[in-house]
């Protein structure tokens, strides 16, 4: 996605909420589409894994 600013003496109004609406609708629900319960690709290297690991069973 582009975001043309064109030359103008005033900043432009985004509405930053509508944004970032149109490319979650625009990505397809992505999140929707990941198993998060599968390994990652590529995997985690070991140390990462193993932070991971302990932070998620400290946080659930």
């Amino acid at each position: 996605m582009t975001l043309i600013i064109g030359h103008s003496p005033h900043e432009p109004r985004i509405d930053l909420g509508r944004l970032l609406h149109e490319l979650y609708e625009q990505a397809g629900y992505y999140d929707l589409r990941l198993d998060y319960r599968a390994e990652p690709e590529p995997p985690f290297a070991d140390g990462d894994a193993a932070w991971i690991d302990d932070l998620l069973r400290r946080i659930y």
